[in-house]
């Protein structure tokens, strides 16, 4: 898919001033005391493989700390939740197709610095759920804001004041076959902008270096592999157009089952780069002067994983919204996934017959 450009709202995101989203390694001693952002009833807890908002150089959790002042972070890791403004928010949506009813009230944020991850039964309304989400689909019935806002009806229908790109990538590559991957990578900048062809492929290359694909501009879709199939898809979903004035953009990924064909060994390359396209520059810095400023990275500050394969879950993930029958009945992370009563869940990751899934 091609990169999208969302209009958000006119306002700024709303931190306390000592809180600035940020990345953190999984080291056991940490140099941050940081707290988690989660949507709807989900608790706010720590974790290893988390994307923090960073508030003091003070050790986490150190040894000292006492249960009440873990409380009292944990309470305020629920204030910040509720006082910042999710990039994407879904307010009981519902759409269908037909007689065919898809989403049945479905309501979830996702917040600046997270990767998340969306899983579910076949046919519950992933896939339809990202296409809502990128402006490509319209609700019929609820809400989809964008930085807080409202969007009235497809992304064609917006304002594009304040902007948050959206890049899609569907899970067969949807790539063309009749064109090489150059002008697959390119197809937005050569549809949609003045650049040159000189431009252009400059911007093919750093895109395509990004996934690790350098060289190979001159091939078509049936001259790659799977893998390399997806990782040009990625690349379509990140190039940037240098010729506007918003070249450093926010923005956020949504992946369609990145993972569906692969080999375990191709899956692990997948699941990583899509760990490290996550920029750690856009979870730094709440001030969008300073963001705009930004000379390196790929901008993109969050992204969303439409997935079955567990290994996609645990490596690529660290927050899961389940979609069951239009609806989102359980939310937490990864650790949480893995140790839940939750019947739904335990079905799910078990690949029981016995559960709330079934299959006519």
């Amino acid at each position: 898919m091609f990169p999208i450009q969302l209009a958000p709202a006119n306002r700024k995101q709303q931190h306390p001033p000592s809180v600035l989203p940020c990345r953190t390694s999984t080291a056991t001693t940490r140099t941050t005391s940081c707290s988690h952002f989660f949507s709807g009833n989900v608790d706010a807890r720590r974790r290893n493989s988390a994307t923090p908002v960073c508030q003091s150089s003070e050790p986490f959790f150190p040894t000292s700390t006492s249960t009440t002042s873990k409380a009292a972070l944990i309470a305020q890791e629920h204030k910040q939740q509720e006082e910042s403004v999710p990039l994407i928010e879904f307010r009981n949506v519902h759409k269908s197709f037909g007689s065919k009813h898809i989403l049945k009230g479905a309501s979830f944020k996702i917040y600046r610095g997270e990767s998340v991850g969306i899983i579910g039964s076949s046919g519950t309304g992933k896939s339809t759920t990202l296409r809502l989400a990128a402006g490509l689909l319209e609700p019929d019935q609820g809400e989809i804001l964008i930085k807080g806002e409202a969007r009235r009806g497809l992304l064609s229908d917006d304002d594009t004041s304040d902007k948050l790109k959206i890049g899609l990538v569907f899970q067969s590559g949807a790539l063309f076959d009749s064109l090489t991957v150059k002008q697959n990578v390119g197809f937005m900048l050569y549809e949609h902008t003045s650049m040159t062809e000189q431009d252009i492929s400059a911007a093919v290359a750093a895109s395509l270096a990004k996934v690790g694909l350098s060289g190979v501009e001159r091939l078509y879709p049936s001259e790659l592999s799977g893998g390399m199939k997806k990782r040009v898809a990625l690349a379509r979903a990140i190039v940037t157009d240098n010729s506007s004035t918003n070249t450093h953009v926010e923005q956020v990924i949504m992946y369609d089952e990145p993972t569906a064909g692969l080999d375990p060994v191709a899956s692990t390359v997948i699941e990583d780069l899509i760990r490290s396209m996550q920029d750690p520059l856009y979870c730094t810095h709440t001030d969008e002067s300073l963001r705009s400023n930004l000379q390196d990275g790929c901008g993109v500050s969050s992204y969303i994983v439409v997935t079955h394969q567990h290994s996609t879950i645990r490596r690529s993930v660290d927050r899961i919204i389940f979609l069951h029958d239009g609806k989102v009945v359980w939310q937490g992370d990864v650790s949480e996934f893995e140790t839940t009563p939750e019947p739904i869940v335990r079905q799910f990751a078990s690949g029981s017959l016995d559960g709330p899934i079934v299959y006519m």
